[in-house]
């Protein structure tokens, strides 16, 4: 980085460009009710991106 310039990032309130930070992650999920049973017995996989004051994560059902 050059003198005089500062590093372009959430901690400026900048947004993070995807072709320099990226998430990637596979949750596992648990839950004690009938109702969601479905989401222990499948492959899920997500992205994210960094936000300036938050993390938005996006999750995908595979299969």
């Amino acid at each position: 980085m050059r003198p005089g310039r500062r590093a372009a990032g959430p901690a400026h309130g900048e947004p993070v460009p995807t072709d320099r930070i990226y998430f990637r992650c596979t949750p596992r999920m648990s839950t004690a009710s009938a109702r969601w049973a479905w989401l222990t017995e499948r492959i899920i996989v997500g992205t994210g991106e960094r936000r300036p004051d938050t993390v938005r994560l996006h999750f995908y059902v595979v299969g």
